[in-house]
């Protein structure tokens, strides 16, 4: 059986794993390009868009001649 507990701190989220990407650094209208590689579609699809919402930021992606870029919108 299970025991409910008051009043019990929430411990701050840890991530062992740095960002790839330095959306933390990045201003609205700032852009990230992922040049055209063998993986670009890959690492486009597997952009951080949920770390991104976490931070409060909203972002969005287009692609170009030269791979895919990512704004920063929000």
């Amino acid at each position: 059986m299970y025991k409910i507990e008051k009043k019990i701190a929430i411990p701050p989220l840890h991530t062992s794993k740095p960002l790839e990407y330095p959306i933390d650094q990045m201003k609205v209208g700032d852009s990230i390009l992922i040049p055209n590689s063998s993986d670009c579609e890959l690492k486009a699809r597997s952009f951080p868009y949920g770390t991104a919402r976490k931070m409060g930021m909203r972002m969005t992606r287009r692609r170009v001649p030269e791979g895919y870029r990512f704004w920063r919108i929000e």
